[in-house]
This record gives structure tokens, sequence and C-alpha cells, in this order.
């Protein structure tokens, strides 16, 4: 008996899925459908339009469809590892793997062979759910884009590679701890927690290094003396995801100001300073294109961190870190924008807004740009992945829309992993611009 296999979202069920699910079940005996989970499909807000059980019970209603399963996975290794086809089947628009930027089909295809099966493409053009959807449900951002289709977005970031560029900031060590809720302790009024396992990430200076190396194919980290080293722990509820805890632990006393064109790359075209709030001062060449973010947190949400530079050619900070720089927790965005803008003597200046998205000022206009996903797993590092790709294009002189989608779509990425696991590859950036412009 010959087993086939398909995978795919089926969020909307059209023409070309019966077509190619058809070609499919005439390749065998069974056909098999793994259908991507809820939480793994990244197509843009709103998406999937219908929940697992529905596109399910859709796929499942077709004759030539003998099984449905669930695939909890971003991509199809899961259901081929479980599934072990003989044969497995992609549309005819995935037979050439330049078509799929993420690289998941030729992981796929490795997979597939090495349990002994073979890749067939089918004759049938799939055609898109993401076209169908954004043109019947209308994402509004294609409105909000104009003329700045995905080939255009990609012209700029691809003139971003090559780009030499330097980071520096603190070096923080993410320690996250899963722990299982055991009750309340019966000898005090506290909640009794036990760790079940502990994982540590690279991020902060380290992070946003990681995410410039995929958007520029280079990137320098200022070397960091170990005593500056800052250790967050996080202490994570296995059931829910959410953060039960928090500790930092670093020493002050050794803090020391920093200067810039002490790292490994002598002439670089950017600088990144990442300044998370511990107590650093970075220092700045006046002849280098310098994007800065500064950090509120729990050490210092309490002092104006931003208003410590006097100069930056890009700044990309968060709504609080604005208001405390302003000192200004109620008043209208924008004329706070302006201001610090203005006294910065800035080319750009980003405020992110959450899942409201961001806010870009140029010097004469306004631009805002929605935010692309409506789904976070953590938001741990989104604002470094943000950085790591707009202060790029921002150095080779993209528009302020290119920069607000580009960065929406790294943040919201990464808020799809837990921490700092890896950083947002360009592929996948690619891939999910593609999708949200469909």
């Amino acid at each position: 008996m010959t087993t086939v296999l398909c995978h795919g979202t089926f969020d909307v069920l059209h023409p070309g899925h019966i077509a190619h699910l058809e070609e499919a079940k005439r390749l065998g005996d069974v056909l098999v459908v793994s259908i991507t989970a809820d939480e793994y499909v990244m197509k843009g807000p709103g998406r999937p339009f219908f929940p697992l059980a529905q596109r399910m019970e859709m796929v499942k209603a077709l004759r030539c469809v003998d099984e449905v399963i669930p695939s909890f996975s971003y991509s199809a290794l899961e259901s081929i590892e479980r599934i072990k086809p003989a044969i497995y089947a992609k549309g005819k628009d995935y037979e050439m793997f330049s078509q799929d930027p993420t690289g998941k089909i030729s992981d796929e295809v490795e997979a597939v062979e090495a349990l002994g099966g073979r890749v067939i493409f089918t004759d049938t053009m799939l055609g898109s759910s993401s076209h169908i959807l954004n043109h019947l449900v209308g994402s509004g951002l294609k409105d909000i884009m104009g003329g700045y289709t995905p080939k255009v977005i990609f012209d700029w970031l691809d003139k971003c590679q090559g780009l030499q560029v330097e980071v520096t900031g603190e070096y923080i060590r993410d320690h996250y701890i899963w722990v299982d809720a055991k009750g309340k302790s019966p000898k005090g009024n506290n909640i009794v927690y036990q760790r079940t396992k502990e994982t540590e990430y690279h991020g902060g200076s380290a992070a946003v290094l990681r995410h410039v190396r995929e958007a520029t194919g280079h990137g320098f980290l200022r070397p960091v003396p170990e005593q500056q080293e800052v250790r967050k722990i996080r202490y994570i509820d296995n059931g829910s995801g959410a953060r039960v805890f928090s500790e930092v632990v670093f020493d002050p006393g050794p803090l020391r100001a920093l200067e810039f064109g002490m790292g490994t790359s002598s002439y670089p075209a950017l600088m990144i300073a990442a300044d998370y709030g511990h107590g650093f001062v970075l220092q700045r060449e006046k002849d280098k294109f310098l994007a800065l973010t500064v950090q509120a947190n729990s050490l210092s949400h309490w002092f104006n961190l931003l208003g410590t530079y006097d100069h930056a050619d890009y700044v990309v900070v968060d709504e609080v870190e604005l208001r405390l720089s302003c000192n200004d927790p109620l008043g209208p965005l924008e004329p706070l924008i302006k201001q610090q803008f203005e006294r910065m003597g800035c080319v750009y200046f980003v405020c992110t807004i959450g899942a409201h998205g961001c806010i870009i000022f140029d010097g004469h206009t306004f631009t805002t740009v929605p935010a692309l996903v409506d789904k976070v797993v953590d938001n741990t590092g989104a604002g470094d992945a943000f950085l790591a790709y707009t202060a790029p294009l921002a150095c080779v002189g993209a528009p302020a829309l290119v920069l607000g989608l580009v960065g929406n779509a790294a943040g919201g990425l990464q808020c799809q992993v837990m921490g700092n696991e890896h950083p947002v590859c360009l592929a996948e950036l690619k891939s999910f611009i593609k999708a949200v412009l469909a």
C-alpha cells in the first residue's frame, strides 16, 4: 500500500487545492493530509481565518482524502516523520526551491528521501489562500503600502547585504526556568512551584548581533568585559507560558563607559547601540551612522535614559521610553516624537506601540504601520529584532513605509519563539512579508 502525504494550511479551500489533492490521490492508495495548527500559521493578523477543526473538516469532506491529521509545527517535518510517506506531494509552484525562500521545502525533501520516500510535484498551480483572503476581507496593508510590493521591499533588504555593522551594549544571559504550580504552601501565604527544565539564551546585544547577521550577512560585537554581563532569570509557568517571577543578577560596580571603534570591525558603516538601562554610557564616532535603542526596565523605569544621548541618526524606542524621555505620561505621541527627533537630529525616529504597530517620523511626515501578528508566545527580544532589521535599512536610505513593515514583521516573528532561541531568519521574513502583501 502506497501512502501519499500532502501538507498545508488550507485556510480557504479553493479549486487549486482540490485539483492538487485529487492528483495526489492518483499517485498512491491512501492520501493523508496534514494541516498546520492555528498557533503555527504565520500569514499575518487574523490568520488563520478558519480554526484548525473547521479546516480539517473541510478537507476531510473531500472524497479523495482518506485521513486528515493536525501538524503542530511550522513545517511538514513532524508529519513526514509521523506518516513516513512513500510519496510527498507538493504543488507545481514549489517545484523550484527558489519559490520557497524559507528553505523549508528543501528540508522536507531531504527528510522524505532519508525515510526512503520520494517527492513529486503535481502539475496543478495551487494558487494562494492569502491572496483570496486579502482580496475579500482586506488586510489594509496593501492600501497602506501603496506601490511597495514584496519585490520592492526585498530589493531594499538586498541592499543591506554586505553592510558592515558593529553592535554594542550589554550582553544579557537570559535564563529561563519552567515551573509547575503545586499549590499554596500550608506553612505560608505563598504559591509553591516545582521547576521542570531550564534553558539559557544569548540576549541583549548578542541577540541584536544575530539578527543583524541575518539582515546583512555581517556584524561584529564590541568586546564587553565579562564582569559587565547581565543575567536575567525568568520563571515560566508550564501551563500558561506566563512569567511568574523574574530576577536580575549583575554587579554595577565594574561598569564603565564604553567608546565606539573598539570592536572587531575597523570601518563599520553602521553602529548599533542597544542600551538596556544597566548603567552603560555609550559614546559615538561622529562620522558613523548611529542607530540607538534604549530600554526602560525594572531597574531603569524611573529615570530618563534617552535623555543621556544628545544625538543619533536613527532611534527606536517604545511608548514608555518615549514618554519617560519627555516627562509626559498622557499626551499625544506625535508631538513627543517630533520633540525628540529635533533634539537628537535624527534621520528617522521610531516609536513602537505594541499591538498598534509603530509610528515613524522623518522630519516631515508621520507614518503609521499596523502590527502584523496577533499571537504572542514571548515578547522578549521583539524590539531587538525590529532594531536589527531596520537600522541597516535606515542606513541605506529606505523609505519609512519599508522600515515600518520590515520592523513589524521582524518583531512579530520574534514574538513567536520563546526568548532568543534563534534569530529571525531573513528567508522566513521575506516569506512572511510575501504572505501579508499577497
